[in-house]
This record gives structure tokens, sequence and C-alpha cells, in this order.
């Protein structure tokens, strides 16, 4: 996708804003990362992905963002879940497992389901919880397999985000937990788009896909309509590390 100059430029001020406050870069320091950051983009577009990788990991932001997703983010969207979830849980395109790791040792039951190829692409996996090869949870979902299952920033990465979701409902037997980062007004699809990219290809250098399925809050809720009710919806303004609002849907499976 080709992305605007101003778009760019607007990414930037909110990676800026992220290095200042979650990753305790100073004004001066952060302001400095991103406009290099923008200028690449601008220049160059997506062929400058590389390039910036390469950047990133020689001035130590890659570690220390890695860092805030790993302990940080991981921590407080685990907080923010504990309360809803009821008996078991599954969470689904885990990524890393952190999540759910953190979930468990909560006191959470907890599996971790990725797939393989990209299970294997993230340096610390939590293997001390049961994996699950991700491609072959149909058949387990032949039956009502767990008792919450969570959907953390997954669906937006699927090309059939409505599959996904059925997936899930299939193996619940009680709720589904969804946690995505929405389109809003001043969050366009483009934004969230370009957000990803940065993240998946320009930070990390990870085999997640960026298929451009994100959806506002009341599409995914949609979509839950007549198979799941709704019974708590919150947002958040930023979790850390990442410059986007994120919203938490909870949803009572209908049988």
């Amino acid at each position: 996708m080709a992305f605007t100059e101003e778009l760019y430029r607007q990414f930037g001020n909110r990676a800026s804003q992220t290095l200042r406050t979650d990753l305790g870069y100073n004004r001066q320091e952060s302001t400095e990362l991103a406009e290099l950051v923008v200028g690449l983009l601008v220049q160059k577009g997506p062929e400058a992905y590389s390039e910036i990788h390469d950047f990133l990991v020689n001035r130590g932001v890659q570690h220390r963002w890695n860092g805030i997703f790993h302990h940080c983010r991981s921590a407080a969207v685990a907080q923010w879940l504990l309360p809803h979830v009821r008996g078991n849980l599954i969470d689904l395109l885990c990524g890393s497992g952190r999540i759910g790791g953190i979930l468990s040792d909560l006191g959470v039951p907890t599996s971790l389901s990725e797939r393989y190829q990209v299970r294997d692409s993230y340096p610390v996996v939590e293997t001390a919880r049961p994996w699950l090869d991700h491609d072959s949870l149909e058949d387990e979902a032949k039956c009502r397999s767990y008792d919450t299952v969570l959907l953390s920033t997954a669906l937006h990465h699927e090309p059939d985000p409505e599959r996904l979701l059925e997936l899930a409902l299939r193996l619940a037997s009680r709720r589904v937990l969804i946690v995505e980062n929405c389109v809003e007004d001043d969050l366009s699809p483009e934004m969230h788009i370009l957000v990803d990219d940065f993240f998946n290809y320009c930070l990390n250098n990870t085999p997640l896909p960026c298929p451009a399925q994100h959806r506002t809050v009341d599409d995914w809720s949609e979509m839950l309509k007549g198979r799941a009710r709704i019974v708590f919806s919150d947002r958040r303004d930023s979790l850390p590390g990442i410059p986007l609002s994120h919203h938490l849907i909870v949803a009572e499976v209908i049988h």
C-alpha cells in the first residue's frame, strides 16, 4: 500500500510520543529518532523497511521497545483481561505466548496456540505452558474444549477474520475475549496498516501478515450478533509501547 507523506508524519508524531512516555527517551532523542525513521519512509516508502530495521537494532531501540512489549504491554493486557476470564483459557494465535503465560502465572489454566512458522520466529516463548499448532484446532473445535477463548490483536492479522472468530466461538463453552486496535475517527485504516508494517517489518522482522483487516469496534461487535452476547466493553487510549487505542470486548457464547 502507498502511504502519504502526511500519514508518515502523523505516525512519526505518535511514535515520538511513545518513545518518550513508554521507552524513556528524552524529548530531543525521541524527536530525532522519529524524524530519522519518517525521513526514510518519506524518501523510500516500504523499500526503507530493512534499512530502518538495521538502524533500530544498531541504536538499541529494538531491544528497548521489545522489552516494553514483553514486560509492560503483556502485563497490562493480562491484568485487563483477568477479571473477565472464566475457567480455563486458550490464547489463539498468541505470538510469543507472553500474555497467556502471565495469565497462567496468575492462576488461569492456560493453553497457547500459534502457527509453528510464527512461533519459531520469536526468540522467547513460554514453553512451560501447553502449546498447540493452530492449524490442528479445527478438529478439536467439534466440541467446546475451553471455557474462555482469547483473541488478542489476532483478528486483524487474518485474511479471513470471520473464520478465526467462528473457530473461537466453536472452541468456547462460555466466553470469547477480543482485544483489538480499532479504526476510529482519528485512527484511519491506513494508520493501522502503517503501524502494523512498522512493528512487524521495521522494528522486527516477522512472518506476520498485514492483510488490512482492521475494523471499528461496532464492526467486530456486529460479527458476534446471534452467536454471542456482549457483556462488557472497554477502551484504552494506549497500551505500553503501542501508539494506538485498543478495545476489549467480552462476549458470552450463545448455545
